[in-house]
């Protein structure tokens, strides 16, 4: 019985959202394991004895020299490895930036597992290496920032680089040459620290939208700007963060994963945890803080078919602490892991800088292509991303064996990276132990050395064979007209590196050629870039979006949708967003759908109903099209309640369902003396039967809303934290193509507090919508939709027995939004 309990609750666990797992599951796991520890405890009275001396069992493994290191690799048979750096020139290195010129600035985390060390491991540092000869090796290296605590992040930006450094992110620059930092600043704090080191902040991207964005990871914070001491801190906790490195505005949006983050070509964004291979980030949380009442699900979705079932190959021997450990954890000895059963590896236990590869130097078929370093197992695990839905699969690319394994035990692909010359970067923090001392049995861990390779590190680069060494770029002297064709470059480090150019130096020279690449640009990629340069430059114009809007290529379309959001008033610009709800691609469609919500007028009513209509079956969808009903889900209520068809579709009442709640949501938490404060609600319409009535909660305020998600470890607007930031400066928070308008504040007259205005609404809409419809017989048990008394204005009623018979009201005249206490709202109706 146990173990059937054991084995059900075990198979549940890939289903669960990384996320979020219910106490049910966790409840079933507990008792299984707890009865099935107590159970080898009774029959092995001694297991539970901390007295045992495993040190015959667990033998220190000597590390490798660079050469020896080489030799244990086994790659693609189309590739080779190569080394291009190793100790002393770098210690510990866990992540990477190549600035304009080719120079590389690497972060080191020496400190890690510091704690159980016997010997000082040292501060972190940034260092800075060059090809003075450029042969693609480095052989120049410099400390260019030292003294700092943890190190995980390093970023290039005008001439010096933003870097990591729990709780801070610094700027530094040399500006006397000699390769040293000599300005340092602190520009944000805050950033959380976790036990063990394996879940601080990490990856640093420049992306084509003109910001910096990182994963937070699990540690969380409480962020402001370092020099602003009146600002907010903003919890970023389960948030993705970026940042404009210009102003030094902040925002908060979707985020996730532990250690490693990487965007495609298009902007996509992926993550991944220890045992999950790789999410894909769904949806741009700034567009759901717009509605502080809706809740989401976890912005990062599992593509990964396998996930935490996902095995790899490995290929170098087993160490012997970790076939120790999982034969105590098997015997009841230490508390058995959920996912890794009874062998010591070949599963997902510590993936890690997740990255799609993006370079022009392999073959065209691997270009998109994702890689995984998972640095328990000594390989690199490669997948190819192809089309689901609105959504993406990550299948594995090498059946039966890996991209690149090692049969080294030291081998720690930690982090990777698209060179200036189209080839895959690696970075090897080769340490002898890569799991943090805190989540290790003490019975092992003192028979362990923590510090074996504080002062080893190692940088591979990986090319197909027949490569040969391209001349290294020298960007920072190329005139600023001629960085603009290298947004049409095929290889990513050269389109990221221009776009990073442009915006720094702001050149108006820029513009004309900008301008005329957007409209010729041989690739849609070309395309794209410049209309994000144009925007980095505030010199987009609404006729350069058209262009876009009417691109061959989707994904320039999709991208133009987003950068049509301020130019939403230009009447052209209307009529053709209006059109894009017929797009053939299902990207551009979904983008609409969320910038659906930055558009006044009627018109964006009937495009989101249009929308739900053809694309409500997707639950991805319906989320972008809530996401979009702030101050019209009445309307789009009405609108979708009438269509016979569409409501009695799954999906249709599922949506319909999901607005009369946003409708109730909203309404403010009335005041002691309102006779409007009623909690009665009634349903309107039958949705089926057998099910039992439906019921809404209480109303809510938009902060109990808000603070739900977060509790639930959910993301997406639901942080308060975050919807304050994005609500009291937008002009900080979002770009000019995501800005929504600040909250306003009133002091009401039901309860007398300041509180944020309500999206408007206006009964008639909901009354309307439903006043033809058949009323729940009282006592009849079935599902349906229930809306709240206060929005019961016009809508069927059915008297008690004698009363006569049942009444209808119309619709309000000239109808307006009223607040709880039925005095008019101030917000109009769009």
């Amino acid at each position: 019985m146990l173990r059937g309990a054991y084995e059900r609750a075990s198979q549940e666990i890939p289903r669960m959202s990384q996320f979020r797992c219910s106490s049910f599951h966790l409840t079933t796991l507990s008792i299984a394991f707890a009865a099935s520890t107590h159970l080898v405890v009774a029959q092995n009275p001694d297991a539970r004895r901390d007295d045992r001396d495993y040190a015959s069992e667990l033998p220190h493994i000597p590390p490798k020299s660079p050469a020896e290191s080489l030799k244990a690799f086994r790659v693609h048979p189309d590739f080779r490895i190569e080394l291009v750096a190793a100790e002393p020139m770098l210690a510990s290195p866990v992540a990477l930036d190549f600035d304009e010129d080719g120079r590389l600035y690497i972060a080191e985390f020496t400190e890690f597992n510091q704690n159980a060390s016997k010997q000082p491991l040292g501060r972190g540092r940034v260092r800075l290496l060059e090809d003075t000869d450029g042969d693609g090796r480095f052989d120049k290296s410099t400390i260019f920032l030292a003294d700092l605590d943890a190190t995980t992040a390093v970023c290039c930006y005008d001439g010096g680089v933003f870097v990591g450094a729990v709780p801070n992110i610094l700027y530094a620059r040399d500006t006397d040459g000699d390769g040293k930092a000599d300005v340092r600043r602190v520009v944000f704090t805050g950033f959380g620290r976790d036990v063990g080191g394996e879940a601080l902040f990490n990856s640093f991207r420049w992306l084509f939208d003109n910001r910096i964005h990182l994963s937070t990871s699990n540690s969380g914070g409480e962020v402001r700007h370092a020099e602003r001491k009146d600002a907010r801190p903003v919890s970023v906790r389960g948030q993705g963060f970026l940042f404009d490195p210009r102003t030094e505005a902040f925002a908060v949006t979707s985020g996730g994963g532990q250690h490693g983050m990487s965007m495609d070509d298009w902007g996509r964004k992926f993550v991944c945890t220890s045992h999950d291979p790789v999410f894909l980030v769904m949806y741009d949380g700034r567009y759901l803080a717009r509605n502080p009442y809706l809740e989401a699900p976890a912005a990062a979705t599992r593509i990964a078919p396998g996930g935490y079932d996902t095995k790899v190959s490995r290929i170098s021997p087993n160490e012997p602490w970790r076939v120790v450990r999982t034969r105590l954890r098997t015997t009841g000895v230490e508390e058995p892991h959920p996912t890794e059963g009874d062998q010591p590896s070949g599963y997902f236990s510590a993936a890690s800088g997740v990255t799609v590869f993006r370079g022009d130097a392999w073959p065209a078929d691997y270009r998109g292509n994702l890689f995984v370093g998972e640095v328990s197992n000594n390989l690199i695990y490669r997948a190819r991303l192809v089309p689901n839905g609105v959504g993406l699969t990550a299948l594995r690319a090498d059946p039966g064996a890996e991209f690149v394994a090692s049969t080294d035990m030291w081998f720690r692909p930690v982090q990777m990276a698209n060179g200036p010359d189209g080839a895959l970067y690696v970075i090897d923090m080769y340490r002898f132990l890569i799991e943090a001392a805190e989540f290790m049995s003490p019975d092992i861990a003192k028979h362990l050395d923590f510090s074996a390779g504080f002062d080893k590190g190692r940088l591979y680069r990986i090319v197909p064979k027949g490569f040969e060494q391209p001349k290294p770029p020298r960007l920072s002297k190329v005139a600023t007209a001629d960085l603009v064709p290298l947004l049409d470059h095929p290889n990513g480090w050269h389109r990221d590196t221009a776009s990073r150019l442009l915006y720094q130096r702001q050149d108006r020279t820029a513009v004309l050629p900008l301008r005329k690449l957007a409209a010729g640009a041989k690739s849609p990629l070309g395309r794209m870039h410049s209309l994000y340069a144009l925007d980095g430059l505030q010199a987009l114009d609404a006729g350069t979006v058209l262009h876009g809007l009417h691109d061959a290529d989707s994904h320039v379309r999709e991208h133009a949708v987003r950068l049509a959001e301020p130019f939403e008033s230009a009447p052209e610009v209307r009529a053709r967003l209006e059109e894009l709800t017929d797009d053939p691609d299902l990207r551009v469609r979904y983008q609409l759908a969320f910038s659906l919500g930055s558009v006044s007028g009627e018109m964006p009513s009937r495009a989101l109903v249009k929308l739900a209509r053809r694309d409500g079956g997707d639950s991805w969808f319906r989320l972008a099209i809530l996401s979009s009903a702030n101050g019209r889900a009445g309307e789009l209520f009405r609108l979708l309640v009438a269509d016979t068809e569409f409501r009695v579709v799954p999906h249709g009442r599922t949506l319909l369902l999901a607005l009369a709640d946003l409708i109730g949501s909203a309404r403010p938490r009335p005041g002691p003396d309102c006779k409007a404060a009623t909690r009665r609600t009634r349903t309107v319409f039958s949705a089926g039967r057998g099910q039992g009535p439906a019921r809404r909660p209480a109303p809510r305020r938009p902060q109990d809303s808000a603070r739900r998600p977060a509790a639930r470890g959910r993301s997406g607007g639901g942080d308060p934290h975050a919807w304050a930031h994005a609500t009291q400066h937008p002009a900080r928070s979002l770009p000019r193509s995501a800005q929504v308008p600040p909250a306003a504040t009133r002091t009401g007259r039901c309860g007398g507090n300041a509180r944020p205005l309500r999206p408007a609404w206006r009964p008639g809409d909901v009354a309307g919508g439903l006043a033809g419809l058949q009323p729940t017989i009282a006592g009849e048990r079935g599902g349906g939709i229930v809306v709240p008394a206060s929005l019961d204005r016009g809508l069927p009623r059915r008297r008690g027995a004698g009363q006569g018979q049942e009444r209808r009201r119309g619709p309000r005249a000239n109808p307006v939004a009223h607040d709880a206490c039925g005095y008019p709202d101030p917000v109009p109706h769009r």
